[in-house]
């Protein structure tokens, strides 16, 4: 298959990822509509066990609506549709809003995420659905991947060319032999698999473009066994979201 092909491949499946995601969205918003109606409720009272039952499907619910997001993030991305709207931010707001998001999953593993001091005061300058997407990968992944009651740290220092955000779990790694294949579209490690069935392998992919495309870069460091600092440097200023073929060069 030559260039031309895998470009209508991909363009292919972007249009495909582009329709399901529109068409999974709106039915699943009823569903949450009707599951937040029953659990405040506005149909009669609840045993703790309904509740209970209710807050699990409304948990499928949402990592259904969370998959159909990175859907239609990839199709705007790979359709050059604008979606920057670079603003300043506190990162203590973009993480309590992924905290806020993942709070099933943290409780799941009795898990904790911890800002430092420096993250805590910490301001960029960036669109805040672009910094959630970011670093709500980078916290899925560090929850996902590292064993129960541990901890994801959230830390952010000044550079040259801009801040410096990690994100450190304790999970297994990453093996050196397969380092050149992360953020591959739909590329998933076997150890990855096993901890996490229910992963796409779009997050990283998806995280490190629009990273590159605003003018920022994520890199990692991983150790198996110990665990991995997933780092994005955010520019001073965050750039206009440069054209898909560009940031694909």
């Amino acid at each position: 298959m030559d260039q031309t092909d895998n470009r209508s491949a991909d363009s292919a499946i972007s249009e495909f990822l582009g329709v399901v995601a529109h068409r999974i969205h709106t039915p699943v918003a009823a569903i949450k509509w009707q599951i937040e109606s029953l659990l405040d409720g506005m149909m009669g009272e609840l045993s703790a066990e309904q509740k209970e039952a209710l807050q699990g499907v409304m948990q499928s619910a949402e990592n259904l609506n969370d998959f159909s997001r990175v859907m239609l993030v990839v199709y705007e991305m790979e359709k050059d549709i604008p979606m920057t709207k670079p603003q300043e931010i506190t990162l203590q707001d973009i993480i309590q809003r992924v905290q806020k998001n993942l709070n099933p999953l943290i409780r799941a593993k009795l898990g904790r995420v911890v800002l430092t001091d420096e993250a805590k005061t910490c301001t960029i300058v960036a669109d805040p659905d672009i910094a959630f997407t970011i670093l709500h990968t980078f916290v899925e992944n560090g929850l996902h991947y590292s064993p129960e009651d541990s901890k994801v740290i959230v830390n952010a220092e000044q550079a040259e060319e801009g801040t410096l955000i990690t994100v450190e779990d304790f999970g297994c790694g990453i093996s050196s032999d397969i380092i050149p294949s992360i953020g591959a579209k739909f590329f998933r490690t076997s150890e990855a698999r096993k901890q996490w069935t229910d992963g796409a392998g779009l997050d990283l992919y998806i995280a490190m473009n629009l990273a590159e495309r605003t003018g920022g870069k994520i890199t990692f460091d991983s150790e198996v066994g110990k665990g991995s600092k997933f780092h994005w440097m955010v520019p001073r200023v965050s750039k206009r979201m440069q054209p898909w073929e560009k940031s694909k060069k």
